[in-house]
């Protein structure tokens, strides 16, 4: 479900005219991290104590 789900925002997204999307998922987040990767989702940085619980977020972007 998650997969489609990402697949419809990219191509709706597309369709609307953004080249690119950027997300920020908590750093400890193993399984999104690996949903968002095999969707071609790519690190693109990290934001330190990005939640309040004190775990960062990596950032990550998606060329559309």
């Amino acid at each position: 479900m998650a997969s489609a789900l990402l697949a419809d925002f990219a191509a709706t997204s597309r369709a609307r005219g953004a080249r690119a999307a950027f997300l920020e998922v908590a750093a400890d987040n193993a399984a999104a991290l690996a949903l968002y990767a095999g969707a071609g989702w790519e690190a693109v940085g990290k934001r330190r104590d990005y939640y309040a619980s004190g775990i960062g977020a990596v950032v990550m972007r998606r060329a559309l």
